[in-house]
């Protein structure tokens, strides 16, 4: 059996996990802040949630597409919702560093969300960023509110151009199936007046042949033969065009 063709969709798919995956190095500085102090149930458990954080995000960008065609939106509010209580699970052991998990939900939320929901996410998530640090003792942003920013804003012209490519790819479609449709209507119109030419001559010589029958046999023979060679003609004009 061969194998399904790759689609746009695929491999727009392949395309942002490729482009994530990259991305994901500087998750490793959570990581090591959680591999780095003595092992106790925060550290534990911050590192699961680290690993669980990824999957959800990259399950996410996967579903980018069908979340806007489908309009599943609640879907990718519960998955933004998701990945910030798994960030609020790093916090523990990962301290300032969790803050990075930030930039990753705004990303995703740019992706998935409508426009003025994923500006409202994005607000949120700088605003965060920019102020627990100065809140709470010790804890540094890491510039991390200006990576949302930056990460968001790319995201957002992803976002467009992907969106312009499905509208090229839809206007394509819609223009082949148009050709498609004006091609059979021309089929059907040359199978109309091969057919009613053939046909009105064949009838005529019928009608003829009918009458010359008793009075003219011979003619009436001629009449048939003729018969049968316009009906050749006919299929062989219809068999050409089909």
């Amino acid at each position: 059996m061969s194998a399904k063709p790759e689609t746009f969709e695929d491999r727009s798919r392949w395309g942002r996990l490729l482009g994530a995956g990259i991305w994901l190095l500087f998750l490793g500085n959570p990581l090591r802040r959680l591999l780095d102090e003595p092992v106790d149930l925060a550290r534990i458990g911050g590192v699961v949630a680290l690993g669980l954080f990824v999957v959800v995000y990259l399950t996410g960008l996967t579903q980018v597409s069908r979340v806007h065609t489908e309009r599943r939106y609640a879907a990718a509010w519960a998955a933004v919702a998701v990945m910030i209580g798994l960030t609020a699970a790093v916090v523990p052991g990962a301290g300032d560093q969790a803050l990075t998990c930030l930039v990753f939900v705004a990303a995703l939320a740019v992706a998935t969300l409508p426009r003025w929901q994923a500006l409202a996410v994005v607000v949120t998530l700088f605003a965060t960023t920019t102020v627990v640090p100065l809140v709470v003792d010790g804890w540094l942003s890491h510039g991390n509110n200006f990576a949302v920013i930056l990460a968001s804003a790319a995201v957002w012209s992803f976002r467009l151009a992907w969106q312009r490519q499905a509208r090229l790819l839809a206007a394509e479609r819609d223009l082949s199936e148009l050709a498609v449709e004006q091609e059979r209507d021309r089929i059907g119109r040359d199978l109309h007046d091969i057919l009613g030419h053939s046909l009105t001559i064949i009838t005529v010589k019928a009608e003829l042949a009918e009458r010359l029958i008793d009075t003219d046999p011979e003619r009436a023979r001629a009449e048939l033969v003729d018969l049968q060679r316009l009906s050749r003609d006919a299929l062989a004009d219809v068999r050409s065009t089909a």
